[in-house]
């Protein structure tokens, strides 16, 4: 007789009965029971593993721990919740901008120098007229003019016309200048240039060239800086000078210790700088190298440039 027994863990195991009265003796019931369990457990084979135990967590679930709709079910379970898509446009609005640009405030032009302030002879129309008349004492020739107007600080209340500087020594130029370097070019005439040209060529000058007395402009002609002497018509420039015989002296750069017209040239220099407080010629600059610079230019302690 053939019977199944199913085991637990999913195995079977298939019996089979023989009469025991007919083919083999008797058998006693224990005997047969432990055949019939290692039967069973040779079918079954291997003992399996003990399963783990189940923990449950009895701990309250609080709402921080509860997952959010979104996330309770797989977002292809999700039916119904799916929002629609967004226009273009709200999809690129709602995107991070860049931060816009500062706005830098609109370029300035710079603004032109300040024009520069400086000392310049103070206008006495008292003192003005006494000069005047020192200077008809030593016979120089001049009229009396009225202002000499010019840009920004440039001209002078009162000038004079100067045509001779004594009654033999004449002025080769149109010059205009503040009274007092008149009497101040009157005086070096008579007590250094007619003396130092007899001491040193034997004969006395007739007239002096100068070339530029008034003019508004700057220091050596330069587009900034301070203004020359001559915008307050308190320079003069002497090129040269002329004798009897109508021999002309060009200041010039000269050497030579024992040549007479370059003896004269440093005499007429050196006496100079007793009447002027400025003084520079061929051994001063390039600029000055045909030409001396006499002015009155007022500076601080009564100071004086002899160059």
């Amino acid at each position: 007789m053939t019977g199944w027994i199913n085991i637990s863990g999913g195995g079977s195991v298939r019996l089979t009965a023989v009469r025991v009265g007919i083919l083999m003796p008797a058998v006693p019931a224990a005997v047969l029971g432990f055949t019939l369990a290692c039967s069973i457990a040779h079918a079954a084979g291997p003992p399996l593993p003990n399963s783990r135990p189940v923990v449950i967590d009895l701990a309250p679930v609080t709402d921080q721990d509860q997952p959010s709709d979104e996330e309770q079910l797989p977002e292809e379970d999700q039916v119904g919740t799916e929002q629609p898509e967004k226009p273009v446009l709200e999809k690129q609005a709602e995107q991070k901008l860049p931060e816009p640009r500062p706005v830098l405030p609109a370029p300035v032009a710079p603004e032109p120098p300040a024009p520069v302030r400086q000392a310049k002879p103070a206008f006495d129309l008292a003192k003005a007229k006494q000069c005047e008349r020192e200077l008809r004492k030593l016979n120089a020739k001049f009229t009396v003019t009225g202002p000499i107007t010019g840009d920004g600080q440039c001209g002078w209340p009162r000038a004079v016309k100067l045509t001779s500087l004594a009654r033999n020594v004449k002025i080769k130029g149109d010059i205009r200048v503040r009274c007092e370097l008149a009497l101040a070019l009157a005086r070096w005439s008579k007590e250094v240039m007619v003396p130092s040209a007899k001491l040193h060529l034997g004969k006395a000058p007739k007239a002096v060239r100068i070339d530029t007395s008034y003019q508004c402009r700057r220091r050596n002609n330069a587009k900034t800086g301070k203004l020359s002497e001559h915008a307050f018509a308190n320079g003069v420039d002497v090129m040269g000078f002329v004798f009897p015989d109508d021999q002309i002296f060009n200041v010039a750069v000269r050497s030579g210790s024992a040549n007479a017209e370059r003896a004269f040239q440093a005499a007429v220099r050196g006496g100079s700088c007793a009447y002027f407080t400025t003084v520079l010629g061929p051994m001063t600059n390039a600029s000055h190298a045909d030409h001396f610079h006499f002015d009155l230019a007022v500076r601080r302690g009564g100071y004086r440039l002899c160059q």
